[in-house]
């Protein structure tokens, strides 16, 4: 081959790949653009900057009413838009999946030559997770792997750590930052408020109490707190408190709707609302599971009389020495502040929740050792907190979504597969854990964003599908 004809195909090779270089820039400056342009449409209603990147021919199919009450309908259905995920590139176009605040819908849209909306669709869709296959070559420790990989791709988290029990054996995994910025990485130290998941370690020391002989499941709270005599709660019993079925509401309506919530309700306040509600407070039928965090601060409180201690005290002396549980406290001031992720909402920093007297509900803060920890001592057989695990399983009420309510936790039958969970949730934090006795195998999942469906990863790794 000649020189020249050597030099002639260089060039048009380089030309090529320069116009491929220029076309994907091109193509990724329009999709951000129309990133802003979609959250803004659905978010706040902004329909003429949406309706200004449609063409002549969109633009009479769907004009600016039309588009609003699209916009509008659009947010009724899936929420908010929270972050707008990743987006597939197309040769006209693309696609965006975004997480919305009430599920997951996807934005396709076509342009033209001119880089104007020819035609889109906004449509619900499911995260796709791998299925696990069971084989010699895939172990729980692998599948917790491969789909949190996935999961922690496509739905843009924060931050999230993992435990992980396979046959009495511990590992862990982290990913993302304790801040959106992405200055700090999650680490075995990095501390989590973990909710909700705070009521099994609550329902553990009422075992520990019944364990001792310290009061029985049927004690009634008017024997530990005799200023609740002749209130709609006297009679209400210390493991229907536990177990979601003593009739309570979920939160009492004095609770204040600020970034802190439980952060200033004391023993005092939360004695006051049912000494006032006394006419007014309706209880639904008992011995059916009506989740309650009201129910379970009264009984966080009835435990302090038992024991004649803080609720962080007995935490510390029942719990935390004899597990070796080293980062975890009811007490905020008591944490690592370096350790302690900040949590977040819809990829906004907020505060961190605080409480007084509904820490038995939701109180906790603990990294993701200790959880793991904590998770084998109860669910082992060898463990040091399986007696007190027999206890609160003696007690179980069948809730929605073939679930059982027991003293604190969840089992779940799925298939012929049964395990034990909770999950949880705060003002900045999502957190799960599951175990399956049987298979010998278990999870925790700790993660510093309120908006994650962590609860949906958690059961697709402990199902497998």
């Amino acid at each position: 081959m000649k020189k020249y004809q050597i030099k002639l195909m260089s060039y048009f090779f380089i030309v090529l790949l320069t116009n491929c270089s220029l076309f994907q820039n091109r193509n990724h400056q329009y999709s951000e653009k129309l990133s802003r342009i979609f959250q803004a449409g659905i978010n706040m209603g902004d329909a003429s900057s949406f309706y200004n990147e449609f063409d002549d021919q969109l633009r009479r199919k769907l004009p600016p009413p039309a588009l609003q009450a699209f916009l509008a309908k659009v947010k009724s259905f899936c929420g908010r838009i929270n972050t707008m995920g990743e987006v597939t590139l197309e040769k006209d176009g693309g696609v965006f999946y975004p997480r919305f605040s009430s599920g997951n819908c996807l934005i396709k849209y076509t342009h033209d030559v001119n880089l104007k909306i020819s035609n889109f669709i906004i449509k619900p869709y499911k995260v796709k997770i791998p299925t696990f296959i069971q084989n010699k070559d895939h172990t729980f420790t692998k599948r917790v792997k491969d789909i949190s990989d996935y999961y922690f791709k496509h739905t843009k988290l924060v931050g999230m750590a993992i435990g992980i029990i396979e046959k009495g054996k511990l590992s862990y995994i982290y990913k993302g930052h304790q801040h959106f910025s992405k200055k700090t990485p999650i680490n075995e130290n990095s501390i989590f408020e973990i909710g909700s998941i705070s009521k099994t370690f609550t329902a553990v020391m009422l075992a520990d109490a019944i364990l001792n002989n310290k009061i029985s499941a049927n004690t009634k709270i008017k024997t530990l707190l005799p200023i609740l005599k002749r209130t709609p709660v006297q009679n209400i019993s210390l493991s229907s408190l536990s177990l979601h079925v003593s009739g309570l509401p979920k939160l009492p309506d004095d609770l204040p709707h600020n970034s802190d919530p439980y952060g200033l309700y004391d023993e005092k306040q939360l004695i006051n609302f049912f000494k006032k509600s006394k006419y007014s407070l309706k209880i639904t039928k008992q011995n059916k599971v009506k989740y309650s965090n009201l129910g379970v601060a009264l009984l966080g409180v009835g435990l302090e009389k038992i024991y004649n201690k803080t609720y962080e005290e007995i935490l510390q002396e029942n719990i935390a020495m004899k597990g070796e549980l080293v980062a975890s406290t009811s007490d905020i001031d008591l944490c690592n502040r370096k350790a302690l992720a900040f949590g977040h909402a819809n990829e906004v920093i907020v505060p961190h929740w605080t409480f007084k007297a509904f820490k038995a509900t939701g109180g906790i803060y603990s990294n993701i050792v200790d959880m793991t920890h904590f998770l084998k001592n109860l669910f082992t057989k060898t463990g040091l907190l399986n007696k007190h695990l027999s206890i609160m399983l003696q007690y179980k009420e069948k809730d929605t979504n073939q679930s059982t309510a027991h003293l604190g936790i969840f089992s779940k039958k799925d298939l012929e597969q049964e395990f034990y969970w909770h999950n949880g949730g705060t003002g900045g934090f999502s957190s799960f854990y599951a175990y399956d006795p049987k298979g010998e195998f278990g999870i925790v999942i700790l993660n510093n964003a309120y908006d994650s469906p962590i609860t949906e990863l958690g059961m697709k790794i402990m199902t497998g599908r």
